[in-house]
């Protein structure tokens, strides 16, 4: 008995450490836990953060005199189509709401999401041009496509412009905390993508701290051989999902869930 992918997931990097430079996947990821190793694809449970598929991302695609290529169809939107295409075809839901981090976010693959039946939620990239240069008050700019009625983006003021970019979300009025200096948490009004966007783009982030924060067997030991590492790396992952397997088993049958350590 296996997982079925959720109607809610998230599609974002991981890292599997790696300080070897013969590690021909080996990159600098200035936001990451470790900043130097192996960039993932990975596609996890919006919820509970299961792993339900990843991918190493080994570089450009090179021509066939061995010059790269200018433009890099293994990352980004491409990524996330060639990912979804194959985690879709075998899932039972009829429609998904795929939420992506804001460097992949682009109306083309939000487009292309619609015929895959997978609804985006997009942080999408922040321009500063037209923007005050301090905020004055929380505001709320909605902007509908005609061409693609349920697509729908959004400008929501936080501590600087923060863009949304969703197809099939339901715009409704609706609050979130924030903290502010000598003040304290206060609640502040957004749309509910906001809050649909922060509750479910953490599932990656979630499975990469339980990964790379403790019990970490990849790091416990070096070894010469570069690829031995990642295969410590690739059982962690393993058994991440294995501990997010009996913790949901254990809250569906009602019993405490054992820990970790």
């Amino acid at each position: 008995m296996g997982w079925t992918l959720p109607a809610v997931f998230s599609f974002d990097e991981g890292v599997l450490p790696a300080t070897s430079k013969r590690n021909m996947t080996r990159m600098f990821m200035a936001d990451k836990p470790h900043r130097y190793g192996s960039k993932l694809f990975m596609v996890c449970d919006a919820k509970t953060a299961y792993c339900h598929r990843f991918e190493v991302y080994v570089g450009k695609r090179e021509s066939t005199n061995g010059a790269a290529t200018a433009v890099d169809y293994k990352a980004g939107a491409a990524a996330v189509v060639r990912n979804l295409k194959v985690v879709l075809g075998q899932s039972r839901q009829r429609w998904h709401c795929v939420v992506i981090d804001r460097y992949y976010s682009s109306v083309l693959l939000a487009v292309e999401l619609l015929s895959l039946r997978a609804w985006a939620q997009q942080g999408s990239q922040s321009y500063k041009e037209g923007a005050p240069s301090e905020r004055t008050s929380w505001y709320i700019l909605l902007l509908g496509s005609v061409t693609i009625p349920t697509m729908i983006s959004c400008i929501w003021w936080d501590r600087k412009p923060v863009h949304y970019l969703c197809t099939g979300s339901v715009m409704a009025a609706s609050t979130i905390e924030r903290k502010l200096k000598r003040v304290g948490a206060v609640r502040v009004p957004c749309p509910s993508a906001v809050n649909d966007y922060q509750n479910w783009m953490s599932g990656v982030d979630v499975h990469d701290q339980l990964r790379l924060q403790s019990y970490l067997l990849q790091m416990s030991t070096r070894f010469t051989k570069y690829y031995k590492s990642l295969f410590l790396g690739f059982l962690d992952m393993v058994m991440v999902n294995a501990y997010l397997t009996h913790k949901e088993g254990a809250n569906i049958k009602g019993t405490f869930a054992m820990k970790r350590s």
